[in-house]
């Protein structure tokens, strides 16, 4: 399974409250209802028992109402079920830590029928509930009744990442008189998603299982895994060792300083490299000039005599941390988890145009040299998902902007050639954001203007924005190590 970091996944409200997000299906309405207005239900101890009219529906089938989950819990067309409410429920974890959430149909304020267990007794075997990430209904194996899709986040407790909450997803199929887990499509979907997967990686990997038969499915999720150059450690994303919550709010923290020392000597080409661009932009910055000409200009600096004034010009990148070192950030992150640590370099400062937590220049080391992968600025800007992946997002007007979901390989590294704009050795993976309209690419793409004209790609406004505040949600902050530092240790500049 793809082990990734989850920044706290929001709660797709795909039914109710966002709306618009999930299509409902209500074929099949003269299905049998097994009764439903007599009987209670339960599948998890073959228990069918005479409705009775006292107060205790509820509490016969374990049915706490101070633990229904509100925005959670849907008024539904369900089938032949009719109209009823799906109702989502916390676990006691008074009576046992392990105890795990449960699910219901009611009718008023009846309970008609209890979702079959995952678990026995509903007592997970491993993992602690933590919460609901989406519940969605539709049909997704066309057997024309919808399904019941629950996501629910779950934590390990084990390990430094034990406390990351993981998407286990639950897909109940309608037999007509009771619905059934879909054991072996929830585990491939389970297994093949990300770990902070939505709704739309279960619809993704549905699709897979149709085209492809879930047999075939699966074995092509096995061959990926096994596949000799493309390494699972590249799948699973950057190295996410030095990745910190707190309160919900994720931190890349590297301060192991052997780590730094031994990456501080291996980049120090690419330090001298920083400073030999630094130093010479430096030179035109404050140059004389003829006072009778009306513009000094060269190929840095343009000048009004007029005015007075002066316009800076460098990179980007120097332009964005102001031409001063001081507020020049560094790092190392090993982003294809094969060992070795790029080194990555931001802004301490957060500005109007360039927030603290992206990186704009990069460099990797290639049979022991240090090549520049990344160049960017305010208008490309990279930085580091708590799902493992590298976001880069960047905009060339208001008709093309977006954010490109990345991994990178350091295999893909041209050894004889720098970055002086953009990058390489990253892969798109997936892209969102306004090609001429609302966009999402899913899947490796090569022309974005072609996949942007697929008909699959096309999603409405506000799809595009639910997507892009879920993926704005997955930022890394990133405790920069400062570059002074590094040079009045190093001696490679005086202040």
């Amino acid at each position: 399974m793809k082990r990734r970091v989850v920044l706290f996944v929001f709660a797709l409200c795909l039914v109710a409250g966002c709306g618009n997000r999930n299509e409902t299906v209500t074929d099949n309405e003269d299905s049998s209802m097994a009764s439903a207005d007599k009987v209670v239900q339960d599948d998890n101890n073959d228990d069918v028992g005479v409705e009775e009219p006292a107060e205790d529906d509820n509490s016969a089938l374990g049915l706490d109402t101070s633990k229904i989950i509100e925005e959670q819990s849907f008024d539904i067309k369900l089938n032949g079920w009719g109209d009823v409410r799906f109702v989502s429920c916390l676990p006691d974890k008074d009576k046992d830590p392990l105890a795990d959430a449960t699910f219901y149909l009611m009718d008023d304020e009846k309970v008609i029928y209890k979702m079959p267990s995952v678990y026995e007794n509903d007592i997970r075997e491993w993992g602690l509930f933590e919460d609901i990430s989406f519940v969605a209904f539709k049909d997704i194996n066309e057997d024309q009744k919808d399904e019941v899709i629950v996501g629910e986040l779950y934590v390990t407790g084990a390990g430094p990442q034990g406390m990351l909450p993981r998407t286990e997803v639950r897909i109940f199929e309608d037999k007509g008189d009771a619905f059934e887990y879909a054991k072996d499509l929830s585990e491939y979907i389970n297994d093949s998603m990300p770990d902070d997967g939505t709704i739309y990686d279960v619809y993704e990997k549905a699709d897979g299982v149709k085209q492809n038969g879930l047999d075939n499915s699966s074995d092509e999720a096995s061959a990926e895994d096994s596949t000799a150059g493309a390494g699972k450690s590249q799948e699973e994303g950057y190295d996410r060792t030095y990745l910190e919550e707190k309160d919900g709010v994720y931190t890349y923290r590297l301060s192991d300083a052997s780590i730094i020392e031994k990456y501080d000597e291996l980049y120090a080409g690419a330090f001298s490299n920083f400073i030999e661009s630094y130093n010479e932009v430096m030179k035109w910055q404050n140059q004389s000039y003829r006072s009778k000409e009306k513009y000094t200009a060269n190929s840095l600096v343009l000048k009004n005599n007029e005015g007075n004034s002066v316009v800076k010009t460098g990179s980007y990148y120097e332009m964005d941390f102001g031409f001063n070192l001081d507020n020049v950030g560094y790092t190392y992150v090993d982003l294809d988890c094969d060992g070795t640590f790029e080194l990555i370099f931001g802004t301490l400062k957060y500005n109007e145009w360039v927030p603290d937590n992206v990186f704009e220049r990069a460099y990797a080391l290639v049979d022991g040299r240090t090549v520049k992968i990344c160049e960017g600025g305010s208008r490309d800007t990279h930085w580091l998902g708590s799902d493992g992946y590298i976001y880069e997002t960047g905009s060339s007007g208001a008709a093309y902007s977006g954010t490109s979901r990345l991994r990178f390989d350091s295999k893909k590294l041209q050894v004889d050639e720098d970055t002086d704009w953009g990058s390489q050795g990253f892969i798109e993976e997936e892209f969102l954001g306004y090609w001429e309209r609302p966009v999402h690419i899913i899947g490796p793409y090569s022309d974005i203007d072609e996949a942007a004209r697929r008909p699959e790609s096309e999603i409405s406004d506000d799809e595009w924005r639910t997507l892009m505040d879920e993926w704005d949600s997955r930022q890394v902050g990133i405790e920069w190590l400062k570059m002074s530092d590094y040079l009045t240790k190093h001696h490679l500049l005086e202040f």
